[in-house]
């Protein structure tokens, strides 16, 4: 159930609620509020709760794959343009969503390409498209430059050979 739709069925229960427990001397805290209370402070603990809404990460995923479709057909352009979305979907959600770092949303993507990968692949292809457009090399050159920075794992071997392009 959706959490807006479940606040609302809360809202409306409330009043209803307390109007059958009047009879009693103690005001009973509804269920769900008692669960949202918890709620509440479990994701304080936590530092706030993080998820890739269900359509963000279609969209990611769908865009990857037609980016890749594109690549089967040599055509690199196209690829680095749909590409292009994804980075900048993920760049939105992190900021949006307080994201460490790249690999924390790695961890809640699970699309059919992890984002580690699908970087590489895209900073080659942008290497690539330079040859047909040379926009792609200004692209490439902030893409690098902004994954490098938003990755937790500065000795990882995919920002050693990223951060080489940008150098």
């Amino acid at each position: 159930m959706n959490i807006l739709v479940m606040f609302a069925y809360a809202d409306m229960a409330e009043p209803l609620f307390r109007r059958m427990v009047s009879h009693s001397s103690r005001i009973i805290e509804p269920p769900f509020r008692l669960f949202m209370r918890f709620v509440g402070s479990y994701s304080e603990f936590l530092g706030g709760l993080k998820m890739l809404d269900k359509k963000i990460r279609k969209k990611i995923d769908d865009n990857m794959q037609n980016g890749y479709s594109h690549l089967m057909k040599g055509d690199s352009t196209s690829a680095c343009v749909e590409w292009e979305k994804v980075w900048d979907i993920i760049v939105a959600q992190m900021d949006e969503q307080n994201y460490a770092s790249i690999e924390d949303i790695d961890n809640e993507f699970n699309g059919q390409q992890c984002i580690y990968n699908w970087a590489s692949d895209y900073e080659a292809e942008l290497g690539n498209a330079t040859r047909y457009d040379i926009l792609f090399a200004q692209i490439r050159i902030d893409f690098c430059g902004e994954y490098v920075k938003r990755y937790k794992d500065k000795s990882d071997l995919n920002i050693g050979f990223i951060s080489c392009d940008i150098k």
